[in-house]
């Protein structure tokens, strides 16, 4: 994916800096911040494509020429005027803008004397445009990816595999269907549709003997195994291995399988619970029970922070002001880097098939969103503070002590029952995101 890029030093900054003999050094400067720093931390299928610019209508002309309306843009002010942005807001373009510290005021709103064109930053047409101003890469990458995460959901195809009729998201706690062309137009997202009889072939089909190493190599790394027979670690194995090669053969970036529907899991040669953990920790957004909202709010954990998340049922103690999340698919990478301690159960709600109960890291920070449907992203976080181990409810369970009133959250619940939990603290680019797409945002405990 390429993203177009301004960097703009096309006047004075504070100061009485960047005189016109100065303005190409300073953009030279900049280009090795680009190249050697900020290029090293962006995603690896992201480039951004710089154009630099030290004359006015350079980049005047280089805007109504080169960027088309709704393109998404990172610009870079390095001084005091940016003469490309009132073409870019007038096109709706999608707009990071990251205003270099003291470069000048043109973020505020202000129009600075002697400007001949007036300053929309602060205007309503500008509502795509997400501001940055730090000192560190750190603000900068995370604007970055707050674009990069709108153009990669745009670009997105998601395998739902299901026995439900017609083109419908009909999840079966939602309010409403939601048509696969609606998921279209808010998100970009394509989704593709298969149905049990292909998803059995893919499973059945994949190679035994891979999935005996996987299932090995699962079990030795096990804190310790309790219900699962080691035939039934190699079916579940094998499962995953053909969510692999389905998701290979259709080409694309996420699943959800409809397995609380009876038509997909009959005769399927074990449940896909330790598929859905070992994809997550892999990259792969995977989600269970037909739920496209909670895979899309996985998917933008995965594109804003390269992330896994886990899809959870909530559990509130009022007593203790917490909310558990419970399920049994949560990812072995909690932070997408090491394996986290983890037991090999059954299937919590019928003691059947295999899951995965894996340890989450005490005190670490947690960000829990959803997407209900094409209208509201729900918020709310805290830090994780123990990993309750009691035989009900599902295998994976993790508590949180959330930030907020955590009666709110009883009160006053929206949508369905699923919510998504990430390690990190996402609240400002989720935020972002929201306000990008067109989404309502609603903080569940403040």
């Amino acid at each position: 994916m390429e993203i177009k890029t301004i960097i703009s030093a096309t006047s004075e900054g504070w100061g009485h800096l960047l005189k016109t003999e100065e303005r190409q050094q300073e953009l030279n400067l900049f280009r090795e911040k680009i190249e050697e720093e900020i290029a090293q931390l962006l995603p690896d299928d992201l480039r951004l494509v710089c154009h630099y610019f030290t004359n006015k209508d350079e980049e005047r002309n280089f805007v109504e020429r080169e960027v088309k309306a709704g393109e998404s843009i990172i610009y870079f002010a390095l001084s005091f005027d940016t003469p490309g942005i009132f073409s870019l807001i007038n096109k709706k373009c999608p707009l990071l803008y990251v205003s270099k510290p003291y470069a000048g005021h043109a973020w505020s709103g202000q129009t600075w004397p002697g400007s001949d064109e007036p300053n929309l930053l602060r205007t309503p047409e500008a509502e795509k445009v997400v501001f940055v101003m730090s000192s560190s890469n750190k603000e900068i990458i995370d604007g970055i990816r707050v674009i990069y995460a709108t153009e990669r959901l745009k670009r997105s195809k998601v395998l739902l595999i299901t026995e439900r009729p017609g083109e419908l998201i009909n999840y079966y706690i939602v309010k409403r269907p939601v048509g696969f062309n609606e998921i279209k137009e808010r998100f970009g997202t394509e989704i593709v549709k298969v149905g049990s009889k292909e998803y059995k072939s893919y499973c059945t089909g994949a190679r035994r003997e891979d999935a005996k190493k996987i299932a090995k190599e699962l079990i030795n790394n096990a804190l310790y195994t309790i219900e699962p027979k080691e035939e039934e670690i190699i079916d579940a194995c094998q499962v995953y291995l053909g969510l692999k090669n389905m998701l290979s053969e259709y080409n694309v970036d996420a699943l959800s399988i409809d397995c609380l529907s009876a038509d997909i899991l009959k005769d399927s040669i074990a449940y896909p619970c330790v598929g859905f953990s070992m994809l997550n920790s892999e990259g792969i957004p995977a989600a269970c029970e037909g739920d496209v909202f909670s895979l899309l709010t996985m998917m933008l954990y995965r594109y804003l922070a390269d992330i896994p998340s886990f899809i959870t049922d909530p559990v509130i103690d009022m007593h203790r002001g917490t909310v558990i999340h419970a399920h049994c698919v949560a990812p072995l990478k909690w932070d997408g880097k090491q394996v986290h301690p983890y037991i090999i159960r059954s299937h919590a709600e019928d003691n059947r098939s295999v899951s995965l109960q894996v340890k989450a890291k005490i005190g670490e920070p947690c960000t829990v969103a959803k997407i209900l449907e094409t209208e509201t992203l729900t918020l709310s976080w805290g830090s994780i503070i123990s990993n309750p181990d009691i035989n009900r409810g599902c295998r994976t369970k993790v508590e949180i002590a959330v930030e907020g009133d955590v009666l709110k959250l009883l009160r006053s619940w929206r949508g369905d029952l699923h919510r998504v939990l990430a390690y990190g603290s996402h609240r400002w680019a989720l935020e972002e995101v929201a306000r990008l797409i067109g989404l309502e945002l609603y903080y569940e405990t403040l």
